[in-house]
């Protein structure tokens, strides 16, 4: 393959990836691709993702020329690894996998929907130990359960903090919002605002948002009483035009960080989410030993392919 590619790195320590690659191989390896629709069970609603089984580690810049290629916010792969011990029998391991999130820019560290369609993928064509799946990435490791035609996703929680005012007026300013605070977990940043309808109703400048230092930005708010979102405790939006996801239709990572926040808040350990895209996406969350479990579904761009 014809390739040209390299990394930029930003002030914040963030990479990107640049790259170019022949068409005529990016067509072939986007038939392998399997399409598949996170966090919702139909068709063409929740996030798309491509899942790509690799028999060698992949080429960064080819798997992000690839998500280019096919308009997908996410191409997953995923190779087999070493087993791991699923309990104090020694007899009893699982095999695992080594997963990986390439966007159109960037290879992630974590990508939740991506883990729930590679799940949703394995558990389809190759089932797994005790509706199972343990998984290695760059964030450690990780579990996928199946539980009644659902997947349980086991992920680490992420805490926040609050911003310096030079930071919290600058990310004011970007949004055009007045806000209740602004907070910083890990590679994003959080904006919480006064009001649901500020959050469902934001338009984004995403050559505004691109300049603050930051992977994504995370905007969220509490429902009210008097919500048309009953039965969710908080919505959100997730803007990341540096990672080429100007808005990710359902972003689970971002709900492992806005969890200890809205826990605190809400005063409850399960709590229920809407992410209010254009597809949209709905999340149980609850906490568990200093980890976050997020139930959600999946199904394939054509059922029964």
């Amino acid at each position: 393959m014809t390739l040209r590619s390299y990394n930029k790195i930003h002030s914040n320590g963030f990479k990107t990836i640049e790259s170019r690659a022949s068409t005529t191989e990016l067509i072939l390896l986007s038939k392998q691709v399997m399409v598949v629709h996170a966090c919702t069970d139909t068709s063409f609603h929740g996030n798309p993702t491509g899942v790509l089984w690799c028999y060698s580690p992949p080429d960064s810049a080819v798997m992000s020329a690839l998500a280019q290629h096919m308009s997908l916010p996410v191409i997953v792969t995923l190779e087999e690894s070493l087993p791991v011990l699923v309990t104090l029998d020694e007899n009893n391991t699982s095999k695992t996998f080594l997963i990986r999130w390439f966007t159109k820019t960037a290879e992630l560290d974590l990508c939740g929907y991506g883990l729930m369609a590679a799940s949703y993928m394995l558990f389809d064509r190759r089932g797994g130990l005790n509706n199972q799946l343990w998984f290695r990435s760059r964030c450690g490791m990780l579990l996928a359960s199946r539980e009644s035609g659902q997947i349980v996703l086991d992920l680490p929680q992420f805490d926040s903090s609050s911003v310096d005012d030079v930071t919290a007026s600058l990310v004011e300013n970007v949004l055009n919002l007045d806000l209740l605070e602004v907070r910083r977990s890990t590679d994003d940043l959080i904006a919480v605002a006064r009001s649901e309808n500020y959050v469902t109703g934001f338009v984004p400048d995403f050559t505004e948002i691109e300049k603050l230092e930051c992977r994504g930005i995370i905007l969220t708010a509490q429902t009210s009483s008097k919500s048309l979102n009953t039965g969710y405790d908080f919505v959100l939006r997730f803007f990341a035009p540096r990672i080429a996801i100007f808005e990710s239709q359902v972003c689970i990572s971002a709900h492992c960080k806005l969890y200890s926040y809205w826990t605190a808040i809400c005063q409850s350990q399960v709590l229920y989410a809407w992410q209010a895209s254009t597809n949209g996406g709905r999340m149980k969350i609850e906490g568990q030993n200093g980890r976050v479990l997020i139930t959600g579904r999946a199904c394939k761009t054509i059922p029964g392919k």
